[in-house]
């Protein structure tokens, strides 16, 4: 694979002919600059994307990803998942990503890239090194704290040092709070109330009803814990049952489908074939074989 130049770099470096025309950036201190400094935002990017991929190999910052309107999908770590308004994606130092439009091929977004003397460590005691996507509680004050970074790097004015600092450890503060994971027991009542009803599932607001949470708070833990919603788990956990099924049982197809909440046998076939590239009775035959994973 070709290796590709890094859209967010050092001020001295940065191409402006070839992305002006959609890119908007925000510098005040070098790559190289910052690196002295504890954390440091080096660049806040707003860039508005049609039909645009990018992809990251061996990336040295940090990256948040941040659409406003659009959608946004990022692979990493072999896996992809979409970004909506409200959804924060981090592209890791070191790793390789690459990033391209949602199914409206279409997304304006800001980027806000990190780096410093003590990032790594940061990233790691707040355990923000594990999370590939955030969904933050109050999207809007991270929004508002991007833009003061955003104001204060547009002044150009080295005494605000200091005050950018802070902003940014408050902004990765606020991701490490939200990664800050619920109660274990909570979440897994929350998995075996759903697992248990795959059958005959309940609607979410009964599932958080039964939690004593709300619709918002239950699936926050989701995005929290596995980066998917409630029903997405429901989903791919009725795979992962018939999976076990196929290779231990000799059900028909059409009671696997009934055990695994599937109104018809069709449904089902057209489900697991979609999530596993194989059919339910390829499976069975050849249980071992290489697929695609059904669960996260």
């Amino acid at each position: 694979m070709k290796k590709t130049r890094e859209l967010y770099l050092s001020k001295d470096q940065f191409d402006e002919t070839h992305y002006s025309s959609c890119f908007r950036e925000t510098y005040l201190l070098s790559a190289n600059e910052a690196l002295h400094l504890p954390v440091w935002p080096i660049v806040v990017l707003r860039s508005d994307w049609k039909y645009r991929w990018f992809r990251h190999e061996n990336y040295s910052y940090l990256a948040l990803e941040i659409p406003l309107e659009g959608e946004l999908k990022i692979v990493q770590r072999d896996h992809e998942f979409l970004l909506k308004r409200g959804d924060i994606g981090l592209i890791h130092p070191g790793e390789d990503s690459l990033l391209k439009c949602g199914p409206s091929f279409y997304c304006q977004k800001t980027s806000i890239v990190f780096t410093g003397a003590l990032l790594a460590d940061l990233l790691a005691t707040s355990r923000l090194t594990t999370k590939t996507m955030i969904h933050p509680s109050d999207f809007e004050s991270f929004l508002r704290v991007a833009g003061e970074i955003e104001m204060l790097l547009k002044s150009k004015d080295r005494r605000n040092i200091p005050e950018i600092i802070g902003k940014a450890m408050q902004m990765l503060m606020m991701l490490a709070e939200e990664n800050a994971l619920p109660s274990d027991d909570l979440f897994e009542r929350a998995q075996d109330l759903l697992r248990n009803n795959i059958m005959h599932p309940f609607p979410i607001t009964r599932i958080a009803k039964a939690l004593g949470i709300d619709s918002s708070t239950l699936y926050r833990m989701f995005l929290r814990h596995l980066q998917i919603s409630p029903g997405e788990y429901v989903r791919r956990f009725r795979i992962q049952k018939a999976k076990h099924l196929l290779k231990n049982t000799r059900y028909p197809v059409h009671v696997i489908a009934s055990e695994t909440g599937f109104r018809t046998a069709a449904a089902f076939c057209a489900e697991f074939r979609k999530r596993t590239g194989i059919t339910p009775l390829a499976y069975r035959k050849n249980p071992d074989a290489k697929n695609k994973i059904s669960f996260a």
